[in-house]
This record gives structure tokens, C-alpha cells and sequence, in this order.
């Protein structure tokens, strides 16, 4: 399902002229002591606090389908308890409605031992379904995941691979919810194998980043599996050879790059494996032909340098 993600603006959950219909609800966004009273810090048995934050919201549009979220000042009330004067059990955080004090909304239920965060933290929408989890080991997050608007349907999960720093990011989607993508991070930057997948679960695009940039060799798959393209970059550019195939197989287009730019026309080939004049590019300069599916010219571009005239 889709999300849509928006500012929260004047204490209240804004949806945009383009959004689904939204109704707005505002939260407590200040602290009245009297009210609401800081209570003593117990050993042991339930605590009860409050915090001014911003805390990110979820909630659902007026038509049931798309999650809206964002961020606003606002007052929560968080309960647990203590064992020996250390967090234990569980704590959740609570958003209280702007008029009725009484009303609240639970956005967050967190697991802790020994004063720790160990086990599932929570977050729930305005409706009351659970939409993210975070799992930690010993205060450690090692696990995040996303669910739609039901609560059951995951979206997007990202796992830490091992304690080397990076992570695997997976997004589900389509029929059957079906995985449409994965890629290796590093502190949030991609870095290692990127896949993408076809609604049918067959491999859609496979690439490589060092760094957040394009590396190495790069192949895209028609949705029966056949190579429809090859490429390689160096430093984020098409370099080396690039090649495009025909959904039967046969090679279609070959041609050589330098630095992001075409450098030499090497083949083109029609669906049964004639060969055609794939132009008369060469070392930057020349043609570069291109054809329509009954084997006519569509177009012939002319470059200087690599560069398209």
C-alpha cells in the first residue's frame, strides 16, 4: 500500500490539497505540572512520566487506505516499571488528545531488561495497529520493520548483518506481497549487491554500489528471466561495454563507452540475428543508428566527443 508522508503543522496531522481526505487531530503539546505532576522515582512497582518530544505519528486517511505521518510537538505519557530502580517489563508512550485529557493514543510500546531496550519496540498507528517494529539485543537495534494500514502486511524490513556495520533493506509489494526489492547498506548509504524484482518474483535488476555510487557490472531481466541488458559503471557512468538483448535472447545493440559518454558503435542486430549498421561512432565522434521493430531507421544521432548533437 501506498504512504504518504507529510509535516505535522500546529499541533495537528495536516494532509496536503493533493492527499486523500484527512481528518485532523490535534494532541496536548504542553505540560501542565499541576495537571499533569512529575511523581517520584520509584525502586520498585509502576512509574509513571511525561515527556515533551516530537515524536513521528502514523494514522490512516478518512478512506482506510494510505498511512499519513509525520511529526509534532507534543506531551506523552509513558508508563512501566521499575525492578531495583532499573527500567523492566514493559514502558509505553501515550499521546493525549487536545481537548479530553482523558483520551489517549498509544504510539509506542518498548521492551526492556536490566535498563536495557532487549526485545520488540512498537510503534502503533491512531487506529490502534501495530505498524513498525524495532528489535534490539541488549540496547542494540538489530531488526526494523514496517507493516501496512492492517498491521499484518509487512512493507519494508531491515536487518543488520552481523556487527559489521552494514544492513539488508527488503520492500514487499504487489500481488501476493511479494518481495520488490533488497539492498546492502552501509550507515544508511548503499553499498554492496542491489536487486529488484518483477510482480512475478523473478529477478528484475541486479547492480552494485560502493559508497552510495554505482560500481561494476550491472544486468536487467525481462519477467521470463532472459538477459535484457548488461552493462558496467565505473565511479556512478556507463563504462566499458554495454550490450542490449532481444526478448528471444539474441544480442541486439552493442556499444562502448567512456566515462558516461558513447565512445565506439560496435553491433546491432535484428531479432533473428542479421546484422544491421550500427552506426559509424567511433572514439567519441560519429553516428549511432537506432531502429524501429521492422528493421527501419528511427532515428541517427550524431556525437562529438561522446556528446549528442
Amino acid at each position: 500500500m501506498r504512504q504518504l508522508v507529510i509535516p505535522f503543522l500546529l499541533s495537528a496531522l495536516v494532509a496536503s490539497a493533493q492527499a486523500p481526505p484527512y481528518t485532523l487531530k490535534k494532541f496536548l503539546a504542553t505540560h501542565d505540572t499541576l495537571e499533569f505532576p512529575h511523581e517520584p522515582v520509584q525502586e520498585n512497582g509502576l512509574v509513571r512520566s511525561y515527556v515533551l518530544t516530537e515524536p513521528e505519528i502514523w494514522d490512516v486517511d478518512d478512506l482506510g487506505k494510505t498511512h499519513v505521518r509525520g511529526g509534532t510537538r507534543a506531551l506523552l505519557v509513558v508508563d512501566g516499571a521499575r525492578k531495583d530502580g532499573k527500567r523492566e517489563g514493559i514502558f509505553t508512550w501515550s499521546l493525549i488528545d487536545e481537548k479530553d485529557h482523558a483520551k489517549r493514543w498509544m504510539i509506542w510500546e518498548q521492551t526492556y531488561v536490566n535498563d536495557q531496550l532487549h526485545g520488540e519496540w512498537r510503534t502503533y498507528n491512531l487506529k490502534g495497529k501495530r505498524v513498525a517494529v524495532r528489535t534490539y539485543e541488549k540496547g542494540r537495534e538489530v531488526s526494523y520493520k514496517e507493516y501496512g494500514i492492517d498491521g499484518t502486511t509487512l512493507q519494508m524490513d531491515l536487518v543488520q548483518l552481523g556487527r559489521s556495520g552494514s544492513t539488508m533493506r527488503r520492500e514487499f509489494g504487489g500481488p501476493g506481497n511479494r518481495m520488490l526489492s533488497e539492498i546492502t547498506l552501509r550507515d544508511g548509504v548503499p553499498n554492496g549487491a542491489a536487486n529488484e524484482y518483477h510482480p512475478n518474483g523473478k529477478l528484475l535488476r541486479e547492480t552494485n554500489y560502493v559508497n552510495g555510487v554505482l560500481e561494476g557490472r550491472g544486468r536487467a531481466y525481462y519477467p521470463d528471466g532472459t538477459l535484457q541488458e548488461e552493462v558496467y559503471f565505473t565511479n556512478g557512468e556507463y563504462d566499458q561495454t554495454k550490450k542490449y538483448y532481444h526478448p528471444n535472447g539474441q544480442l541486439w545493440v552493442q556499444h562502448e563507452y567512456n566515462k558516461g559518454k558513447p565512445w565506439n558503435a560496435v553491433a546491432n542486430y535484428d531479432s533473428r540475428g542479421k546484422k544491421r549498421d550500427a552506426g559509424t561512432l567511433k572514439n567519441g565522434n560519429g553516428t549511432l543508428i537506432y531502429y524501429n521493430d521492422d528493421s527501419s531507421v528511427r532515428e541517427r544521432i550524431n556525437h562529438v566527443a561522446g556528446i549528442p548533437q
